[in-house]
């Protein structure tokens, strides 16, 4: 029997040594991470299997070389072992696998040991993977595109998009090798692009594209346009800005045959903004501009209808609106280094270029040490032909002492980039001007004549000099604006006036009053400057501040300084209740404030309330009052009212009670 065993036990264990060819311990053999993605089709339990197309080889010798690498977007399981374990690996190598689930797995396979096999496989399978995706941004929708307002040169663009995109258009000729590009980086659903510089009846191609601020990228679809043939519209040509202030500009041009015209202007050469159309009667035309910001580069063009409808459009041109409040547009406050003097009867002009656009009120002149002339007189002219031409505006200032003094002069317009000259006289007596000016700069003149009680016009140089500037320039002073009401630091409460007084050389044209930024009322268009501010709903926990801003009507603007103040509308009233214990000729009524405050109730049998109880004058948060002389079987109207600390008082709404009968 017992040999019977042990022969079965040999038996089992060659069997068992003919089929196991050398298991592959994990501990010995290497680490494998498969991870897996959505697209996968294997057979298989507990194991994800890719779709391959492996192809194997046998040969004799003893190092096994698995090499598997795929690509995978899902989270990764890891298979680790902490105790030695036996993995079999059965493989048949086949020339193509059809698995039922679509998967894509990266597996990593590092030998960590070296086998004796009895076998060697070689595998490098063939993987063909799913890519994953990722999400882009969703591309705005352009529609409506269009062309308008086709000249010999130019020609409108304009399309919607549903989301806010920015503005571009690739456009090229037919000579052209490459597409140009125009592009306006507003985030906007409504697009408009201006194509300047085009050649008359001449065919471009061009499409729209529109990007939104994720980086969704919109294109339309291939577009031509043809542009007028040469000689069709009116020519408009010697463009001007005539006057430029804070928020109004005047432009001006000429044109021999258009008879109708229209102002487009923008901050941006697309525009944005034009004027109504109107009718000209003669070559020299001109229109305002209005509703601009200040100190502010705009850029505009002018388009031009003859009598038989043709459009013609000038080229672009820029200006710069004024700024607000003092500002110096021609000139600075520094001290030159040279000392100029005047005898009585000599004048002397020095050429500037003006930096800043704006309406000059004064002129200010540094007057040095050891003058004794009892006036000085100072004026701006214009530059004509490099050369003091017309007089713009002049002043004069008596009782001269050392330092800066502000010559007050008739508001006249300056341009930004014109040329001007400052002129400054001593006029016939006795007493000398001294001035300074620069050692070496630009251009001045000292005029031919000698015995002047007045300036000369024209101004005839007698001898040229290079000592510009002189220690001058000129400035503008807006109005002056005082707030009269309400004052700073007060406590406000209800409807609220404000009130305000100005100081300028011209007539105001509008005063509008703010809180906190925003407008209160409509603009005050004439003296006295008031208007009503209505505090109901305004925060009480913080301060608000009060300003205003006048306009006179040659466009000048300023601003008041800020005045503080408190807004208090009354204690907030809450919880009015009839306490228990009404009767027939008594009721009792309660609430509460949020602040402490004194307390009354007004009742009657009407909302008249013509009764009411005395003013409870200790200040608390809790209130009670006892109503007494009431009319059995009655119904009462009722309201409480109290007021804070500061005497700003609240009222409750109407209630109604009934006395028992």
């Amino acid at each position: 029997m017992i040999a019977r065993v042990l022969l079965l036990g040999a038996l089992a264990f060659l069997v068992w040594g003919s089929v196991r060819s050398e298991p592959l311990l994990v501990s010995e053999a290497q680490q494998v991470t498969l991870t897996a993605t959505p697209s996968r089709t294997p057979t298989a339990s507990n194991t994800a299997t890719a779709t391959v197309t492996p192809t194997a080889s046998v040969t004799p010798t003893r190092t096994m070389t698995p090499v598997v690498s795929m690509s995978a977007s899902t989270p990764t399981p890891t298979l680790t072992s902490s105790a030695p374990a036996t993995l079999v690996i059965l493989a048949t190598a086949t020339p193509s696998r059809t698995p039922t689930r679509t998967s894509t797995v990266t597996a990593t396979v590092t030998p960590t040991a070296s086998r004796t096999p009895t076998s060697t496989v070689t595998a490098t399978p063939t993987i063909t993977s799913t890519p994953t995706s990722t999400a882009t941004s969703v591309p705005p929708l352009i529609s409506d595109l269009a062309t308008s307002s086709i000249t010999r040169s130019s020609a409108t663009i304009s399309w919607t998009t549903n989301q806010p995109a920015t503005s571009q258009i690739e456009y090229g000729g037919p000579t052209d090798v490459g597409l140009k590009v125009l592009r306006d980086p507003s985030l906007v659903t409504a697009h408009r692009v201006v194509l300047v510089g085009l050649q008359p009846g001449t065919p471009y191609r061009f499409l729209a594209r529109s990007i939104t601020a994720g980086g969704g990228v919109g294109l339309s679809v291939p577009n031509t346009l043809l542009t007028a043939p040469a000689g069709s519209g009116p020519e408009v040509a010697d463009l001007v800005v005539l006057q430029a202030t804070g928020t109004t500009a005047t432009v001006g041009w000429a044109s021999s045959t258009g008879n109708v015209a229209q102002v487009e202007y923008g901050t941006t050469t697309n525009y944005g903004a034009f004027t109504l159309l109107k009718v000209f009667n003669g070559p020299s035309q001109s229109m305002l501009l209005t509703g601009l910001r200040p100190a502010t580069l705009y850029h505009f063009r002018v388009k031009a209808w003859d009598g038989q409808g043709a459009l013609g459009a000038s080229g672009d041109a820029l200006f710069s609106t004024a700024p607000n409040g003092p500002a110096t547009l021609i000139g600075d406050d520094n001290v030159q280094p040279d000392r100029l003097a005047l005898r009585g009867g000599e004048a002397t002009a020095f050429q500037y270029v003006a930096t800043q656009s704006g309406q000059a009120s004064a002129l200010r002149l540094y007057v040095d040490v050891g003058s004794t002339a009892p006036v000085m007189r100072v004026a701006l002219y214009a530059d004509q032909a490099g050369s003091p031409g017309t007089i713009l505006s002049q002043g004069s200032a008596p009782a001269l002492v050392p330092g800066w003094i502000n010559v007050s002069v008739p508001p006249i317009n300056v341009l930004e980039g014109t040329r001007y000259w400052i002129g400054v006289l001593n006029p016939l007596g006795p007493g000398v001007l001294n001035l300074r000016q620069a050692t070496l700069g630009g251009s001045s003149a000292a005029s031919a004549q000698t015995s002047l009680a007045a300036f000369p016009q024209p101004f005839v140089i007698g001898v040229a000099g290079a000592r510009s500037p002189l220690s001058a320039s000129v400035v503008q002073i807006p109005p002056a604006i005082t707030l009269t009401g309400p004052a700073d630091g007060t406590v406000v409460t209800g409807q609220t006036q404000l009130s305000a007084v100005v100081d300028d050389d011209a007539p105001i044209a509008r005063m509008q009053f703010f809180v906190d930024g925003l407008p209160v009322g409509t603009p005050v268009t004439a003296a006295p400057y008031t208007v009503t501010w209505n505090t109901a709903g305004l925060s009480t926990l913080v301060p608000h501040t009060v300003s205003a801003r006048a306009t006179d009507v040659i466009g000048r603007s300023g601003a008041s300084a800020g005045v503080s103040v408190q807004v208090d509308n009354g204690p907030l009233i809450r919880s009015v209740t009839m306490a228990p214990g009404l009767t027939a000729t008594s009721a009792q009524v309660t609430w509460s404030t949020d602040v402490p405050a004194d307390g009354q109730v007004e009742y009657g049998l009407t909302t008249a309330y013509e009764l009411s109880t005395p003013v409870d004058l200790v200040a608390d948060t809790r209130h009670q009052m006892q109503l007494t002389g009431l009319a059995p079987g009655a119904v009462y109207h009722y309201r409480v009212r109290s007021r804070d600390a500061n005497g700003a008082a609240a009222v409750s709404a109407d209630g109604v009670f009934y006395t028992l009968p």
